[in-house]
This record gives C-alpha cells, structure tokens and sequence, in this order.
C-alpha cells in the first residue's frame, strides 16, 4: 500500500507540516523496515525539497509560533548523521530556535500556536 501511495503524491502537494511529516516518517520506517530504497529515496527526495543549501526551510515561517511545523524536523536527524550536511544543521538550528522561544502557559507547556494562546493540544 505505502508503495502505492509513492507515485502518486506529487511535490506539488507536499506541505512543511505535522500530517506530512508524520507520513514521511512513517515511509522511512518502512524503507529502514523492509530495506526498500524507493522509501529512503522518496523520504530523501522530500527532505531536501524543503530544506535549502543554505539550511533554511521553504514555507516554515518561525513567526507563527506553530508546533505543527517542529514534527517535521524529525527527519532532518538521521540525514544529518549520516552525510553530515551542515544544510540540515542549520534546518535543526532554526526549529530548536523556535522551541527556545514558543510561548508558552504558565505551568510552562507549549501553546500550540501563536494565534491560540494559552492552548495545548
């Protein structure tokens, strides 16, 4: 099923966001799983769409405050251990930036976003 789905989901459809970096990771688990390289491939492809040369990350906007846009960031880990890219450095800098300064409520949890203070969800 997950091979299926490869094929058929357009870069023009992709999104910086939890939902899809959930997804993507999900792929990468099955690529390391069944040692299928079209995963990793996919899962590469995908990554470094977003993630520039100079590290930044195409559509993240760190204003927003918005804890759907750290999940991603999950990824960013292993391709960094293994090529050792100062790109997806830099791309972990920015999200861990953001989480030293989300708002957050009183007893100290993050708000989900910015535009909805005070929340966790």
């Amino acid at each position: 099923m997950a091979a299926s789905v490869l094929p058929n989901y357009p870069s023009g459809k992709w999104e910086w966001h939890y939902e899809h970096g959930l997804f993507v990771k999900a792929l990468a688990q099955i690529g390391a799983a069944t040692g299928e390289d079209s995963f990793e491939q996919f899962v590469h492809n995908w990554v470094d769409h977003f993630v520039t040369p100079e590290g930044d990350i195409r559509t993240y906007a760190a204003k927003e405050y918005n804890l759907d846009q750290i999940n991603p960031g999950k990824l960013l880990f292993p391709f960094y251990r293994r090529g050792g890219s100062e790109r997806y450095a830099k791309a972990i800098k920015l999200l861990y930036n953001q989480l030293q300064h989300q708002p957050r409520t009183e007893s100290g949890g993050f708000w989900h976003k910015k535009i909805y203070p005070f929340q966790m969800w």
